[in-house]
């Protein structure tokens, strides 16, 4: 197979492009995954849930469906997002812990925000 460069074509060999067909192979149910995965925390950072506490919502909804379910640490996506990576939003992509002792954090009640079903949201 010939592809043509900006000044010289370029000849790939048989190998070569075998090579590139599996790298396509791979790569695509890679990135496929990847953005489930990433779908999946951009949900669990919007109601500040950490990944037990979703799966626990989940099996008490199969457990009693009708019932609502109030999580106490969801402070609403813009405090979630600050709780989360901190109160700069320049330094989100540094691997920054954030502030606190990581024992104790803000719940809704202390915010004086009401509190928020799963149900109620949109």
């Amino acid at each position: 197979m010939i592809m043509r460069g900006f000044w010289i074509p370029i000849v790939l060999t048989p190998w070569e492009v075998t090579y590139m067909w599996l790298l396509g192979v791979v790569a695509v149910p890679t990135d496929i995954l990847v953005f489930c995965l990433w779908s999946y925390h951009v949900g669990l950072i919007q109601t500040n849930l950490t990944t037990i506490e979703s799966h626990e919502q989940y099996f008490l909804s199969w457990s009693k469906p009708n019932a609502k379910h109030i999580h106490e640490y969801d402070l609403g996506l813009i405090n979630n997002l600050y709780e989360i990576f901190g109160r700069s939003c320049l330094i989100w992509c540094l691997p920054i812990g954030p502030t606190g002792d990581g024992l104790s954090f803000p719940k809704r009640s202390e915010q004086r925000l009401p509190l928020r079903s799963s149900d109620d949201r949109p």
